[in-house]
């Protein structure tokens, strides 16, 4: 997880620096830049998210890379997650373009890139603080059921 933060800075930049070249219709190159940057910033976080997944369940490190973004800890159905990436998109889309008419182009991804900021950080600085606790209370608590069926006494 130390390594997110610098992809998650460069698509923070990279979101906010698109709206503001749309917004003075600079060349056509640096918006497309700009989202080509965002595209992999966003391979590299999912990649990171994904490491993150399957080591927390490692013995479903197959379900883990199947599942894609943090919705996976919560929605396990691939139908499910499918519904709210859907949810998610239209949401997007029906708050995105009133912000686009109300504001200018510049304003609106530069509020998108802090709202994108503010909802990464929490998640992030719980994972950090209390993950690795997590992690050995899942695997004493498989450790003791593991026991318990075999007929033994966890020491």
């Amino acid at each position: 997880m130390r390594s997110v933060w610098w992809p998650l800075l460069a698509f923070w930049g990279c979101c906010a620096g698109y709206g503001w070249t749309i917004q003075y219709s600079v060349s056509l190159a640096a918006p497309l830049t700009l989202q080509a940057i965002m595209g992999c910033t966003m391979v590299c976080i999912m990649s990171c998210f994904q490491a993150l997944l399957i080591d927390l369940h490692p013995g479903r490190s197959a379900s883990a890379a199947a599942s894609v973004g943090s919705l996976a800890l919560v929605l396990t159905d691939s139908g499910q997650l499918n519904i709210v990436r859907c949810w998610l998109g239209a949401g997007g889309s029906a708050v995105t373009q009133p912000m686009l008419t109300g504001l200018n182009a510049g304003w609106t991804y530069s509020l998108l890139a802090i709202l994108c900021a503010i909802c990464s950080f929490p998640p992030i600085l719980v994972e950090r603080r209390w993950g690795t606790k997590w992690r050995r209370q899942r695997e004493d608590k498989k450790g003791r059921k593991k026991a318990e069926k075999e007929g033994k006494t966890p020491e």
